[in-house]
């Protein structure tokens, strides 16, 4: 008897156990999985169990963009199903989207590629071996403001000289900026 689609792709979830991110981005400074290590980890399993993946229904939305250097560019967004078949011609269906910005031709095949990507990623539940992101809680930028403010005034009120005193003004903020302008004016005074 012929296996399902479902018990298929159940043992090939099973095969396929992480994608880490390999890739970065130099310009924005984020590390990413890219379509071909995802196609490279997945694909391999699919025809070990006789799975393969079409696209069955393929939207997409343009919108005339700028970079931020001021060229013309094209914001394309698509909305992709995938359909999954198994030996036996039964299959299931997903969804996923994508989108991308290019001043060229490339724009519809780069959002295409980010939804196959995002598609074989959340229908695999693939993990990136990466610490889990809920591990550490991230510093509000008011919290730290606090911080460096405390630590900036306490510096200020430890300072005796001039010198040491321009040095602060230079890490702080306005309002300790113009305290640091009081004490230099009461050190001079007073020297």
């Amino acid at each position: 008897m012929t296996k399902t689609v479902f018990q298929l792709f159940a043992e090939a979830m099973a095969d396929i156990k992480s994608v880490r991110k390999g890739e970065e981005n130099k310009h924005f400074n984020f590390s990413f999985r890219g379509v071909d290590a995802v196609v490279n980890a997945v694909g391999p399993v699919l025809r070990k169990h006789g799975l393969f993946v079409i696209p069955h229904d393929m939207q997409a939305a343009y919108e005339p963009v700028s970079t931020s250097g001021g060229k013309p560019a094209m914001n394309v967004r698509t909305k992709n199903t995938y359909r999954w078949y198994g030996p036996g011609g039964d299959f299931f269906d997903t969804v996923a989207t994508g989108e991308s910005i290019d001043n060229g031709d490339k724009g519809t095949a780069k959002a295409n590629s980010v939804a196959f990507r995002t598609c074989l990623l959340q229908a695999f539940t693939l993990p990136t071996d990466d610490p889990d992101p809920d591990s550490f809680s991230p510093q509000l930028a008011n919290e730290l403001a606090d911080e460096q403010f405390k630590h900036v005034a306490g510096e200020v009120e430890r300072a005796d000289t001039v010198e040491r005193l321009r040095e602060l003004w230079h890490k702080a903020d306005r309002d300790t900026q113009n305290r640091i302008t009081e004490k230099v004016k009461r050190i001079q005074e007073g020297a």
